[in-house]
């Protein structure tokens, strides 16, 4: 490694960080009613608002739909180095990230997704915006997606892995969520889970009605305890009356 990584990797690091919390500083500043979704979520914590949502003791057994690189994965293990994590991650070459960075802790890396039922399915990859939905596009880009086969499972066949109680479900997979949520209320699945949080994506003009859909199922079983609308939103639980 040369002088100018090192100086890079040292520097660059402390100088985005240093950017960051300037930012934030200046949306505490800012009327709320000025802010967008994502700026309030920025302002109050970022992805530390959803590991901050959940008690640690309430962080033993978790499903982490769309693992990506396993930032996700690592904040509930920070939460709770003994939590048994699932990760959900249909790209191969994620998975392998996965497997590599969670080499010898107890995190089960599922190299498949899961959805209403099993099969090959065809995945568009541009950046980092990996969707089967016909409706994510990703970033622009001078370059057409490239299409790659992956492997679903559906939630019968996944959830004879997880336990009759999940303390936690994360759920960022690129429009597949309008998919997910309801195969997991059909299977009983949803109401087994304490906490939710979710990512709505923008698939084009039927947008709206998928996330009422999927809103409408997660009220059945949860009440929502904070939304930044499609940003995150977190859901937990309601308590037997």
């Amino acid at each position: 490694m040369g002088v100018t990584d090192t100086y890079r990797i040292q520097y660059g690091e402390a100088w985005t960080a240093f950017r960051r919390r300037f930012r934030v500083s200046l949306l505490k500043l800012t009327p709320s009613r000025k802010l967008s979704p994502i700026q309030k979520f920025l302002r109050d914590g970022f992805n530390s608002k959803i590991f901050s949502s959940v008690p640690s003791d309430e962080v033993s057994q978790v499903l982490v739909f769309g693992g990506y690189k396993g930032d996700s994965v690592d904040g509930w293990l920070n939460k709770n180095p003994r939590a048994r994590i699932q990760t959900y991650e249909p790209v191969r070459d994620y998975a392998a990230i996965l497997e590599n960075r969670f080499h010898g802790s107890d995190v089960a890396v599922h190299s498949f997704g899961v959805g209403k039922r099993s099969g090959t399915r065809t995945f568009s990859v541009m950046s980092d915006a990996t969707s089967g939905h016909p409706g994510i596009t990703g970033a622009p880009s001078i370059s057409p997606p490239a299409t790659i086969d992956v492997w679903f499972e559906s939630v019968a066949a996944a959830g004879k892995d997880w336990p009759d109680r999940i303390d936690v479900a994360e759920i960022n997979i690129e429009g597949g969520e309008y998919e997910l949520i309801p195969a997991l209320a059909e299977a009983g699945k949803l109401a087994q889970i304490k906490h939710i949080f979710v990512q709505f994506h923008d698939v084009g003009h039927e947008t709206t009605s998928f996330v009422e859909e999927s809103r409408n199922h997660l009220a059945e079983s949860h009440l929502q305890v904070w939304c930044y609308d499609m940003v995150w939103e977190y859901w937990k639980l309601s308590e037997p009356s």
